[in-house]
């Protein structure tokens, strides 16, 4: 089983391909706290269907979310945003590694 779960205000996760942060936000975050999806979202000041979006994996983190999630949890807009950057990062590259007509670039002969 694999677990998600808050440990100095950073994120410990176990396993090697990032969790959406939307399920972070979820089982590390509101979950533990009692909080629901609405409770967050009215904190917020954001849509409902924002948040739902968020939890399914149906949206991502934009640079505002982030300040406002960083604000409300403590633990500043640079987490959020980072996790949002490493999913994306390891979505394209697993999906460029799968891409068989992905071009293959190589170094550039005057680095190598």
């Amino acid at each position: 089983m694999t677990t998600i779960t808050p440990k100095n205000h950073g994120i410990t996760v176990e396993r090697e391909a990032p969790f959406h942060p939307g399920k972070i936000l979820l089982e590390a975050y509101l979950e533990p706290a009692g909080i629901t999806q609405a409770e967050l979202s009215r904190h917020l000041g954001v849509s409902p269907v924002m948040i739902s979006d968020l939890i399914r994996g149906k949206r991502g983190i934009n640079m505002r979310l982030a300040l406002l999630l960083g604000e409300a949890f403590g633990n500043g807009p640079e987490i959020w945003y980072q996790m949002q950057a490493n999913y994306d990062f390891c979505r394209e590259r697993d999906e460029l590694r799968r891409d068989s007509e992905a071009p293959h670039v190589k170094l550039l002969p005057a680095l190598s």
